[in-house]
């Protein structure tokens, strides 16, 4: 079996799809089956694990800025 190679690396800064707070890859966790999973810290301090389809290098289009009252 071969893994998948991974789109992160550790210490990349990343954007989860649906929010605009940066968060920090710390771990690359390979389980059975060919599954790989990202475990980021993010600016609140909480660590998720995240497949990769969830995470992007570029800041969602949406922001608070972009926002209209």
């Amino acid at each position: 079996m071969q893994a998948d190679i991974p789109k992160f690396a550790l210490g990349d800064l990343i954007f989860h799809r649906t929010e605009e707070s940066p968060g920090v890859v710390i771990g690359i966790i390979y389980r059975p089956g060919n599954s790989m999973f990202y475990q980021v810290v993010w600016q609140d301090r909480s660590t998720n694990d995240h497949y990769e389809c969830e995470l992007t290098r570029e800041r969602p289009f949406f922001s608070s800025v972009d926002k209209t009252d």
